[in-house]
């Protein structure tokens, strides 16, 4: 009988202002040396900076806002699980924390644009006002990506462990772009199990 997968608590850095973020990624664990390892593949992706466009904003749940970005072109390559940081040319409301946030990216890579998905109530900083007031067509400064909460890569034994994602409110966000792009990927993948709370 096989072994039950061990588990991994740890905290997504930089996302826990927009909700409660955890990802539960299956250990490996030698018999012989007993070392634990994380199963995820971390590939190298460096950070840049590129002018996105506006191009929709859509209310996709009470108090929750979805904006999607052009990329026009440049090349901007992530993977399912990063963040990046948006700025805005110039806040129209008070911030104290200035006029860029981190968020993370709420779409599978499509080559074209990234969305990014966060609350927006009537308590909605200065910044994501500012975000929201703009029209389509502006654009905003998009740095990134970041983070290495990305999903173990095809074709590897880690890629065939089971995962377990938990979320709280809108830091199902990430979890949301992996589990998209492992359903368009047909190559063969562990089962993802995603426990979430509104």
């Amino acid at each position: 009988m096989p072994e039950p997968p061990a588990f991994f608590i740890k905290p997504s850095p930089g996302r826990l202002h927009n909700g409660m973020v955890y990802v539960v990624m299956a250990l490996t664990q030698s018999k012989t040396d007993r070392q634990v390892t994380p199963t995820a593949t971390l590939t190298p992706l460096y950070p840049m900076e590129i002018q996105a466009r506006i191009i929709e904003k859509k209310q996709v749940a009470d108090e929750v806002m979805k904006v999607t970005l052009a990329l026009d072109g440049a090349v901007f390559d992530f993977q399912p699980g990063q963040y990046v940081r948006i700025t805005v040319p110039e806040l129209k409301f008070p911030d104290s924390r200035g006029s860029a946030r981190d968020f993370s990216i709420s779409c599978p890579p499509n080559g074209k644009a990234i969305t990014v998905t966060f609350r927006a109530g009537k308590d909605a900083s200065g910044f994501k006002q500012t975000l929201l007031s703009l029209a389509p067509g502006e654009k905003v400064r998009v740095a990134g990506p970041y983070g290495t909460m990305v999903l173990p890569a095809a074709h590897t034994d880690q890629s065939l462990r089971p995962l377990m994602f938990i979320a709280g409110g809108i830091g199902v966000s990430a979890f949301r772009a992996q589990i998209l792009s492992a359903l368009a990927d047909k190559r063969p993948r562990g089962r993802i199990t995603l426990l979430w709370s509104a």
